[in-house]
């Protein structure tokens, strides 16, 4: 049925088409290009690897669910980027909330991170600033106490 990925190496171009009109063949072909970066930039932030593999797959049936948003245009790594990072977020927001004293998410926020150029690290501190000002004040004063 999808025969045409196996005759010929597909762009990621032509995957994301592919991907948007619900071929399952492009999804895992992109699924195998970009596991290990979106793998490799969770672990940065996360200290479980089941949350890490929780995100990862989280990451990807959010990209099946919001295939048809996707632009062949614009780039596919900021798109996986961006659901990863509010991923993570939510993680965090949910660890946080289980044990006050769990700032590891924040701590290594601190730690460069390129994953491919496109992502910038600024706002990614600016993200985490926000959230620490969305906690109380004990919490806030948990977290700094932490550094």
């Amino acid at each position: 049925m999808f025969a045409h990925h196996t005759d010929r190496f597909m762009t990621e171009k032509e995957l994301i088409v592919s991907l948007k009109q619900g071929d399952e063949a492009a999804f895992t072909a992109l699924y195998r290009m970009y596991w290990p970066k979106v793998h490799n930039f969770s672990r940065l932030y996360l200290s479980s690897i089941a949350e890490v593999e929780e995100v990862v797959q989280e990451v990807f049936v959010k990209l099946w669910e919001a295939r048809i948003f996707l632009k062949e245009d614009e780039s596919f790594k900021g798109f996986l980027f961006i659901i990863t990072r509010n991923i993570i977020f939510n993680q965090f927001r949910k660890s946080f909330n289980e044990n006050a004293y769990k700032t590891t998410v924040l701590s290594s926020a601190e730690v460069e991170y390129d994953i491919e150029n496109e992502m910038d690290a600024a706002d990614l501190q600016g993200y985490i600033k926000k959230l620490i000002s969305e906690l109380t004040p004990r919490q806030q004063e948990v977290f700094h106490l932490s550094r």
